[in-house]
């Protein structure tokens, strides 16, 4: 039986392994350091994709430790450098999130702000702003593009990299899309405009 990407994901999180690590930096090296390999899973979600990025700037770096490297993912903030490690990990949910529609885009961000990182349908649909049914849809819609997992009937759950990686770019990243959103309104409006005048 195929292993679901979520169960996957917190089973990789609690090792002291990553089979990709050890191919691209050696296995003597992560075996000197289980706990930092440990850390770098965990803030990394265990992403494959952000994991060989991290990996690979390891491996051109043969005075680096793989703690090191962890260390150099935080903190980041708007009057701090943004180091490449960092920015192998932006990168991706960046990609993913412009590919979500203003109402998705809104629930990924606004639900980040919860005390927990798990929370119930129902809680979604208070904060939304939404019937059930809808704020259902809009959470589906993130578990299947792996923005969100889920943790059980009508549950839902951020990863610890994702969730953090919303908090802190909640309100610049809302601001630009419904700026964008508005920009677009404005000129939907100006073109029907146009055409019903044209069509008069």
């Amino acid at each position: 039986m195929r292993e679901e990407p979520a169960r996957r994901a917190r089973r990789m999180i609690r090792t002291t392994r990553s089979p990709m690590l050890e191919r691209l930096i050696g296995p003597d090296r992560t075996r000197r350091e289980p706990a930092a390999v440990r850390e770098l899973i965990r803030r990394t979600g265990g992403h494959p994709h952000i994991i060989q990025a991290v990996g690979t700037r390891i491996a051109s770096r043969p005075g680096w430790g793989i703690a090191e490297a962890v260390g150099r993912l935080g903190p980041s903030g708007p009057d701090l450098p943004v180091p490449p490690e960092c920015e192998a990990i932006v990168g991706p949910y960046e990609s993913a999130v412009e590919r979500l529609s203003l109402a998705e885009v809104e629930a990924f961000y606004f639900l980040s702000l919860l005390d927990e990182p798990d929370f119930s349908l129902a809680t979604a649909s208070a904060v939304l702003n939404l019937p059930h049914a809808a704020a259902a849809v809009l959470l589906e819609s993130l578990v299947d593009v792996h923005l969100l997992e889920s943790a059980g009937p009508d549950r839902y759950r951020y990863q610890e990299p994702l969730r953090n990686y919303a908090r802190d770019h909640v309100g610049d990243r809302l601001a630009a899309r419904r700026a964008a959103a508005a920009r677009f309104r404005r000129l939907d409006d100006a073109r029907t405009g146009r055409l019903y005048v044209g069509a008069g």
